[in-house]
């Protein structure tokens, strides 16, 4: 009798040690499994289903949609799983050519820059005054600064784009950009 419970034992030990981890482990891939499955099943939109007859049901009616199932997927979605998503870029391309503006403003200077955001202009409205603009703010008149060039600037007015050049004048034969500074050097 004793030599049965000894090998009774050995045998629970045994088969213990060589099967146990791999039920276990299948067990927690099924509970996984169950889990990822309601997850997916309470995100998941589900289709839109007609009513008798033919007849499309309202929105929100959906028979056998579960309570608070648009409330769990906006949830998920708060989560930004993926990052948030940044604002889209212009779809319009801004043209380097436009025609003249027929605004009453002058460009007086600008620093242009391959960085459209480092880039300004130095524009006087119609009453003379000088204000330094950068890119997307607002001028006198209601338009929009939009790219910035070493001798002009693009506006958007009025549903189009509008070009505003520096003053040039004519010395000799040769044309130059007029610069409202002196030069510096020896003073």
């Amino acid at each position: 009798m004793t030599e049965l419970r000894a090998w009774l034992a050995r045998i629970d030990r045994e088969w213990l040690k060589r099967w146990l981890p791999g039920l276990v482990t299948v067990l927690l891939l099924l509970l996984l499994a169950h889990a990822l499955a309601r997850l997916t099943w309470a995100v998941a939109p589900e289709p839109e289903r007609e009513g008798p007859a033919g007849v499309g049901l309202q929105p929100g009616t959906t028979p056998g949609r579960a309570p608070g199932r648009d409330d769990a997927a906006r949830a998920v979605a708060a989560w930004h799983l993926f990052g948030e998503a940044r604002e889209r870029a212009e779809t319009t391309e801004i043209p380097r050519e436009a025609p003249e503006t027929t605004l009453q403003l002058t460009l007086n200077g600008v620093i242009a820059s391959r960085e459209r955001q480092a880039a300004s202009a130095i524009v006087s409205g119609p009453d003379g005054k000088e204000k330094g603009y950068t890119v997307d703010e607002e001028l006198p008149g209601g338009a929009r600064l939009k790219e910035i060039y070493r001798d002009r600037v693009i506006l958007w007015h009025k549903g189009r784009y509008e070009t505003l050049r520096l003053r040039r004048e004519k010395l000799g034969t040769k044309e130059f950009t007029v610069v409202d500074q002196p030069p510096k050097g020896n003073h």
